[in-house]
């Protein structure tokens, strides 16, 4: 499913921090979510990289991967455990 845009209004990230691009599957029994993320050269980190199309081939780095886990966290409080950032939840704790 694309986007809901009141959960994207509700990211303490803005759209470029989100990363992903759509939710895929929201399953609120089995308390699971599965999203997808791009992988383009324009990503945060990704277009800094000193690039050899051999050597160092451009990669999506291990900080956004990091980053990637806590989108997903949301994603999942959100649409999982009814969690608004905008009521005051940020997910330090949980």
């Amino acid at each position: 499913m694309p986007l809901d845009p009141a959960f994207v209004a509700d990211c303490p990230y803005g759209p470029g921090g989100l990363l992903l691009d759509e939710v895929l599957e929201v399953d609120v029994e089995q308390s699971r979510v599965v999203v997808r993320m791009p992988t383009h050269d324009e990503l945060p980190l990704t277009r800094e990289q000193r690039a050899h199309p051999v050597f160092h081939p451009r990669h999506v780095s291990g900080g956004l991967m990091v980053h990637m886990t806590g989108m997903v966290g949301f994603v999942h409080a959100y649409h999982v455990l009814d969690l608004r950032h905008a009521d005051g939840w940020i997910g330090y704790g949980v």
